[in-house]
């Protein structure tokens, strides 16, 4: 009766370790979601009239990080992607990233279509640079931090200039009449690899670009950092962060539709390329 008892604890002991193991990304996203606010935002896509991307940094938002520079990582590279790749949670990664990939086919793409048709493309490009002047703090802070003083001064006029004569961020002044070029954006996933954190594993959250352990803890404190998120109450932030993800796709509707269409292996490809793209961020 005592083995029978002890066995049973046993199994239960292991069983219960394997699901702390097997939801720890989950618990991690949930806190994630739970800090969910305007970050910093990346640098505006600008589309002209005709629908061409003029500045293509800034790609799909559920699926961001999965173009480098306009083109594809080859994820059956197993040499390169072995030396950059950490993925221990594959598992939950694939599932989460196949989420994303239904909630962007079916939500956002459909929506961010209604949209671009209702919305002229200049709006749709000031709301984008006024929500990139919103991620201001962390960008000077991120910049500080690095030890970069001349970006974080020119992020400081760019500021300054857009929020006044260019109406809170809606239009460029900085650059087209003061030619003062928006600098490489810094955030603290990049600082924390500047003094030396590692990335630790991959990891795809839902409703979150592709990230690593490192770029989520990055990510919260961007969010902090920004005093934009102890003004706004949770819901209108939440509605700030789902008006730039549609504002985003409809700025770049056809362009996962390519890689759709250049690639057999997407997970793989849009792994790859984060790994790449962010080690091309912390270098630069």
């Amino acid at each position: 009766m005592n083995s029978g008892v002890k066995m049973r604890k046993t199994f239960v002991s292991t069983r219960r370790r394997a699901n702390v193991k097997k939801w720890c990304p989950l618990v991690v996203s949930l806190i994630c979601l739970g800090l969910f606010g305007t970050s910093q935002a990346a640098p505006p896509v600008v589309v002209s009239q005709a629908g061409n991307v003029d500045n293509g940094e800034r790609d799909i938002q559920m699926m961001r990080e999965t173009l480098v520079e306009g083109s594809l990582v080859d994820p059956f590279d197993a040499e390169e992607e072995s030396e950059l790749v950490r993925d221990p949670w594959e598992s939950f990664n694939a599932n989460m990233f196949a989420f994303n990939y239904r909630v962007d086919r079916y939500f956002f793409k459909p929506t961010s279509r209604v949209y671009n048709a209702v919305v002229p493309t200049e709006v749709q490009n000031s709301l984008g640079r006024a929500i990139n002047q919103i991620g201001f703090a962390p960008r000077l802070v991120n910049n500080l931090l690095q030890g970069k003083f001349t970006e974080a001064g020119i992020e400081t006029q760019r500021f300054l200039i857009n929020a006044t004569l260019g109406v809170g961020g809606l239009f460029d002044v900085a650059t087209h009449m003061f030619e003062i070029e928006a600098p490489p954006t810094e955030d603290t996933g990049q600082t924390l690899a500047v003094y030396g954190v590692e990335t630790g594993p991959y990891l795809v959250l839902p409703l979150f670009p592709p990230m690593t352990v490192r770029d989520a803890a990055g990510t919260a404190g961007d969010i902090f950092m920004n005093p934009v998120n102890y003004v706004i109450p949770f819901f209108p932030n939440l509605g700030v962060n789902g008006m730039d993800r549609i504002n985003d796709r409809s700025l770049s509707l056809e362009q996962f539709e390519e890689l759709e269409a250049s690639t057999l292996d997407l997970y793989g490809a849009a792994r790859s390329a984060y790994f790449e793209r962010r080690a091309q961020d912390v270098r630069k």
